[in-house]
């Protein structure tokens, strides 16, 4: 079996070196080919990736940011392969991923795909939330405009939080409506019979929802493998240019809404439009300077769960199971994070916990 390795590198090469090592270190059911695409347009980032050349790494040099979708495409055609890893230059396999992704993607036929457990930090402490259910997606703008004050978006909020607490928690593979292209293996022939990889009117952003989608529609079922581990330390590349993240994400959200939206999510985004009202004020109290070291409400130290987000309704959230009488968000995990706000929540690690305790901080780097 030949595995095609694909890293899209932005700005970041040394990242993307490090997520290249990771591949190449890993044990694997057969060949692999890492294939590095460069859409830096810099001669400094072509560079320090050409030094990786060699009989197991490619690189190709786009002229021109080409976006994430062409870029994969270009590495995905020239390339002949049984089965095709997606990572993010940002991103790392951890010992032993590789090959439990390619075991779980040929147990059945009818697997199209398989991502691993996704993880912030080196330590494994700090979990990435699984991928939104597509329907959310399609539904945004209307919840979008609820602000904090519905009741709504708690509701989602508490539904994502126990998909994400089934999928950290569990032993065996979970069935996924939707993986993400940052971190995915998928059988070329399932690729193949659902059109192609990745639709290039989306430039960057909401490709992987819509491979996912295409994949389900061809018959096939996509899985998260938690004995398959990656570090992502995300969003990496978006610190280059944020405003040029927030354009790309705005631009394939309405492409993606164009393709897929039927009548039913138009009525319904209208509706909960009109619902809509200014927010409430904030009630997340204390906010932090700096990193900080809490004390956990009592009926909770025997196990709690700490989530974290930018958005104050949290979704989607970052989370950390944990027990004892502190939380302690250290320096170090402040230093990755990027300017701006965040919003905390600490409560019980169960299902429907409605209790929490909530809190925010300000990154001023």
């Amino acid at each position: 079996m030949k595995t095609l390795a694909i890293i899209v590198n932005y700005k970041v090469a040394e990242l993307a070196a490090k997520a290249a090592r990771s591949i190449l270190q890993s044990e694997s059911s057969g060949p692999v080919q890492v294939v590095i695409v460069d859409n830096s347009e810099s001669d400094i980032e072509a560079e320090r990736l050409n030094r990786l050349s060699s009989d197991r790494v490619h690189i190709i040099i786009n002229q021109k940011n080409v976006g994430f979708g062409r870029a994969s495409n270009i590495a995905f055609n020239k390339f002949p392969s049984d089965c095709v890893l997606l990572l993010n230059p940002d991103a790392r396999l951890t010992p032993g991923c590789l090959e439990q992704m390619q075991r779980t993607l040929m147990h059945s036929e009818k697997t199209g795909a398989v991502g691993p457990l996704i993880f912030w930090d080196d330590h494994l402490q700090y979990y990435l939330p699984p991928s939104y259910p597509p329907f959310l997606h399609l539904l945004q703008p209307g919840l979008g405009s609820l602000g904090n004050k519905m009741h709504l978006n708690t509701a989602i909020s508490m539904a994502l939080r126990r998909r994400a607490l089934k999928v950290w928690r569990s032993r065996f593979p979970v069935r996924a409506g939707c993986l993400s292209g940052g971190h995915m293996m998928l059988k070329t022939d399932a690729v193949l019979s659902a059109g192609g990889l990745f639709d290039e009117h989306f430039f960057m952003y909401f490709e992987d929802t819509d491979l996912c989608i295409r994949l389900k529609k061809a018959g096939y079922r996509l899985y998260v493998d938690p004995k398959a581990k990656v570090v992502h330390y995300f969003d990496q590349s978006a610190r280059q240019n944020p405003e040029a993240k927030s354009a790309f994400m705005q631009s394939s959200h309405r492409y993606f809404v164009q393709k897929y939206q039927m009548h039913g999510f138009r009525m319904m985004n209208r509706l909960l439009q009109r619902m809509s009202g200014p927010s409430g004020g904030s009630s997340f109290t204390p906010t932090f300077y700096a990193p900080f070291k809490i004390r956990t409400p009592e009926n909770m130290r025997h196990e709690w769960l700490f989530e974290w987000s930018p958005h104050m309704d949290f979704i989607p959230s970052i989370g950390r199971l944990g027990n004892g009488p502190y939380l302690d968000f250290t320096e170090k995990y402040w230093k990755m994070m990027a300017t701006g706000q965040y919003f905390g929540r600490i409560g019980r690690p169960h299902e429907w916990a409605m209790k929490y305790f909530t809190f925010s901080w300000v990154v001023e780097n």
